[in-house]
C-alpha cells in the first residue's frame, strides 16, 4: 500500500510538471510584448532559457524517484525574473508604446502548476513505510537474530576470486537453510556479494586455535567495512531481515569496539569449511578473533 502511495504521489508530480511545460509550449505560440514597431516573444528572454534548464532536470530527477523540489523552485524563481525583465523593458522604452500581450499571462499561469507539484513529495510515504517495517520486524516472534548468528572473519584460502585477508562476514542464514559469506573488496554495502553455501552442501565446519608468532599493538580497528558488510545483510532482501533490530546492532558495536588500544594476545581462531560449491569439493579457510565455538554449534546438523 505505501509503495502504491509513493507511485501514485510521484506521479501526480511529473503531470503537474508536464502541465507546466504545455502551458509554456503554448504561450510560444504567441507574443508576450505588442507594440506598433514590433513584437517580442519569450524566447528573448534569458530566464526563459534558465526555466528549460531547470524544468528539464526536475523531470528527470522526478523520475527517477529524486527529490526535485528545491529544482522546481528555483524553476518557479525564473518567472519572477522574466516578470522583472519585462517591466524594466515596459519603463525603459519610453518611445514606443508597448502593451502586454495575452500569452505573457498564459506563460505566468503556468507557475501555479509548479507550486502544486512542490506538495506532492514521497519522502513522507517513505518514513512511514520504514516505520512499519521496523515495527513489522520488532512485532516478529521468530525475531530470534543476535550475536552468535554472525561473526566477523577474514577470508584466508578457498576461492581465488577472493583477496588475501579480505573480511568476511558469516551469517548463519536460518530462514534460508544456508550459511552466507557476504564480503566486499570496496567497503561498500552497494559491491557487496554473497556466496550462499546451503547447509546440505556443507561436508564440515571446524575450528582450531592458533598462536601468533609475536606481541603487537592493536590498531584502532575501522568499523566501515564492518557497517557495509551488515548494511548488505539488512537492506539486501531476505537474508535477515531481524538484523534490523536495535538490541542487535548495539551488540555487535560494542563487541567490535571493545578492543581499541589493547595488547594481542597471541590467540586467534582459524575455521575451516569442507563444502561442495559448483558440484566442486572446495575447503575454505577463514581467521577470526572471535570464539566460534558458539557460532559453529547454532549451525544446523554441524
Amino acid at each position: 500500500m505505501q509503495n502504491e502511495n509513493k507511485s501514485s504521489s510521484n506521479s501526480i508530480k511529473i503531470l503537474f510538471i508536464f502541465l507546466s511545460i504545455i502551458v509554456v509550449a503554448f504561450s510560444l505560440t504567441g507574443n508576450i510584448l505588442i507594440s506598433n514597431k514590433g513584437s517580442v516573444s519569450l524566447l528573448s528572454f534569458e530566464s526563459f532559457y534558465i526555466y528549460v534548464a531547470t524544468i528539464a532536470i526536475s523531470l528527470y530527477m522526478t523520475l527517477t524517484n529524486k527529490n526535485a523540489n528545491i529544482v522546481i523552485f528555483i524553476s518557479i524563481l525564473t518567472y519572477l525574473w522574466t516578470y522583472y525583465l519585462v517591466h524594466q523593458m515596459i519603463v525603459l522604452v519610453t518611445d514606443v508604446q508597448i502593451s502586454i500581450g495575452t500569452h505573457f499571462y498564459i506563460y505566468l499561469s503556468s507557475v501555479i502548476f509548479l507550486i502544486l507539484s512542490l506538495f506532492f513529495n514521497d519522502k513522507k510515504e517513505i518514513n512511514t513505510n520504514i516505520s512499519n517495517n521496523q515495527q513489522q520486524v520488532t512485532n516478529n516472534p521468530n525475531n530470534d537474530f543476535n550475536e552468535n548468528k554472525f561473526i566477523f572473519t577474514h577470508f584466508l584460502t578457498g576461492i581465488k576470486e577472493i583477496p588475501l585477508n579480505t573480511m568476511m562476514l558469516l551469517v548463519n542464514n536460518i530462514p534460508d537453510n544456508s550459511l552466507d559469506l557476504i564480503y566486499s573488496v570496496n567497503n561498500n554495502e552497494k559491491d557487496s556479494k554473497t556466496i550462499k553455501l546451503p547447509i546440505n552442501t556443507i561436508k564440515n565446519i571446524s575450528f582450531d586455535t592458533k598462536i601468533k608468532m609475536q606481541n603487537i599493538n592493536k590498531k584502532v580497528e575501522e568499523n566501515e567495512t564492518k557497517s557495509a558488510l551488515l548494511s548488505a545483510v539488512v537492506f539486501g532482501g531476505n537474508p535477515l531481515l531481524q538484523l534490523t533490530g536495535n538490541s542487535g546492532f548495539n551488540n555487535l558495536f560494542n563487541s567490535v569496539s571493545n578492543n581499541y588500544n589493547k595488547v594481542d594476545y597471541n590467540t586467534y581462531y582459524q575455521i575451516t569449511i569442507k563444502t561442495l560449491i559448483n558440484n566442486q569439493e572446495l575447503k575454505l579457510v577463514l581467521t577470526t578473533e572471535t570464539n566460534p565455538e558458539t557460532f559453529i554449534k547454532k549451525i544446523p546438523n554441524k
